[in-house]
């Protein structure tokens, strides 16, 4: 996870540029000393609270540098602009103007800044900050070629509970005031399988603010004694992104069809839209509302429309990323018979990321959801209210640049006023990954 690193290393390269201006005004001082103990916002808010003072080198570098840490692109552009205008030999100044420049997406101007270099006597620090800039914008312009991604990954797995069966060999029908066995499909199965995975995707800015991204994939599933769990999955998707300032916006479509040993089972067909609001270089808060529908060709009963919520908030440290996810779904019957399956589900979920090194990294995700029915079971009744719990862990080692393995270990647990409904499930999985 190479990028935790990066961003940490940008926060302290900041830094640095804040401490090396010498600054003789008590404003400036003041501005100079917030940014050194890592409060950008303070900073910016004493310099913009002190305007008297623009036009004044120092002062307008620190400002920019403040504005920059504080995502105030192009109030930070404007503030480097004077400080060239006044101090054109001020290399540390042109080389935070170019990455300003950059962030505003004015690619043009921030490489004929760092063309302006050229030829200068800057320092091994300076050199590599300009090395870092040039590689940032070859990025960007290669992203507006288009990026092809693929992969294939081959799993050997052990499932506790292939059909997320009960444990119960008979369950009491108030109907019938007597209790029934359970057939051998409504009992935990427990078997070993293999799985053969690709996934593609493509991804293209269509300009500076805007882009796409395309992916699709197959899972296909294989039971060593249960085979007619045999399964397959597949999925197509698309996004679309616009940036405006701090705030992306996001809308996205996908459709994720299930075969059952080689016939079509069901599908599902989802929209959202969205926004990701980034608060500076470590918190991001995000939103989305999607709708979709589920079309069972099988069991029609089971067909419904979906209508979810999402909030969320992420926080970038120096080596893991942490996220926090709020959710709630409406999903409704179709039709009259499955009204007994319309539910509302809410509930969290946390994700963390924690990058070892640029090799391995470690993934764990927690959820925890309450769904209630809307209408009574016709069998037994009652309306099912249930929580589902599930814990995952993965960990990942890249072997090289398109081979790496992954571990995984996933604990779902499922409690119902149904005994027939509640499970357990262990999933234990060794995945090898070729990325082309």
């Amino acid at each position: 996870m190479r990028f935790l690193a990066v961003m940490f290393l940008a926060l302290a390269s900041m830094s640095s540029y804040a401490e090396e201006v010498l600054v003789s005004e008590p404003i400036e001082k003041q501005v100079q000393e917030l940014l050194l103990n890592n409060k950008p916002v303070e900073a910016y808010n004493l310099a913009s609270e002190n305007s008297e003072l623009l036009g004044e080198p120092k002062f307008d570098f620190l400002l920019g540098l403040a504005a920059l840490k504080v995502n105030k692109v192009h109030e930070s552009v404007f503030a480097f602009e004077r400080v060239i205008a006044s101090a054109p030999n001020w290399h540390d100044a042109r080389i935070l103007l170019a990455n300003a420049y950059l962030k505003a997406n004015n690619i043009a101007a921030s490489s004929a800044e760092l063309a302006a270099l050229k030829g200068e006597a800057l320092s091994n620090a300076q050199l590599k900050k300009v090395a870092k800039l040039e590689l940032e914008i070859n990025t960007v312009t290669a992203s507006l070629d288009g990026t092809l991604n693929n992969s294939v990954g081959l799993t050997f797995g052990q499932d506790s509970n292939i059909n997320a069966g009960t444990s119960e060999d008979s369950i009491f029908i108030p109907s019938l005031n007597n209790d029934i066995p359970l057939s051998k499909a409504s009992q935990e199965l427990s078997g070993h399988y293999w799985r053969l995975a690709y996934n593609g995707s493509y991804k293209k800015k269509l300009s500076q603010q805007q882009g796409i991204r395309l992916s699709w994939g197959v899972n296909d599933f294989q039971y060593a004694n249960e085979g007619q769990y045999n399964r397959t999955i597949a999925n197509i998707a698309g996004e679309y992104r616009f940036k405006k300032e701090s705030t992306t916006y996001i809308g996205k479509g996908s459709i994720t069809p299930l075969l059952l040993k080689g016939d079509f089972y069901r599908a599902e067909t989802e929209f959202s839209f969205g926004a990701e609001h980034k608060l500076n270089k470590q918190y991001l808060l995000s939103s989305s509302i999607g709708f979709g529908w589920l079309d069972n060709k099988e069991i029609e009963s089971l067909d419904a429309e979906l209508l979810k919520f999402n909030l969320g908030a992420t926080y970038l440290g120096q080596q893991a990323l942490h996220k926090v996810s709020i959710f709630y779904i409406d999903e409704e019957s179709s039709l009259d018979i499955g009204k007994y399956n319309a539910k509302d589900s809410a509930g969290l979920s946390y994700q963390m990321i924690y990058a070892f090194n640029d090799s391995m990294f470690y993934l764990a995700m927690f959820s925890y959801q309450k769904q209630s029915f809307d209408d009574l079971h016709p069998l037994f009744l009652v309306k099912r209210k249930e929580t589902l719990r599930q814990l995952t862990n993965t960990i990942q080692y890249k072997i090289n640049k398109k081979l790496s393995v992954q571990g995984l270990l996933s604990y779902q647990n499922k409690s119902s006023n149904l005994s027939l409904y509640e499970y357990d499930r262990f999933d234990t999985a060794l995945t090898l990954k070729y990325q082309f």
